[in-house]
């Protein structure tokens, strides 16, 4: 179905709706479903710092699967995922 005969079919129902609204809420329903079946996937990379633990992320990250770190060699070794707090706060 293409976006205009989705926009008709909303309005035969919801006549009150105009044609922005109807294309604002089918945005954010397709969002919404690529991000609940996990449809849209891709990788980042961030560069890292010595001795800062915390970056901030892109805020299109929705969920990380797996960290690789690349110690320059091009061979990745993957991180553990961390399954509990860790035990001493460190804010760096």
């Amino acid at each position: 179905m293409k976006l205009q005969e989705l926009i008709e079919l909303v309005q035969q129902h919801h006549p009150e709706l105009g044609h922005n609204q109807i294309v604002l809420e089918a945005n954010r329903a397709l969002n919404d479903f690529s991000m609940q079946t996990k449809l849209v996937r891709g990788t980042f990379d961030i560069s890292t710092v010595i001795d800062k633990r915390f970056y901030d992320l892109n805020e299109n990250i929705i969920e990380i699967e797996e960290v690789i770190y690349d110690h320059g060699t091009g061979k990745g070794t993957t991180i553990p995922r961390l399954i509990n707090k860790p035990r001493v706060k460190d804010t760096t």
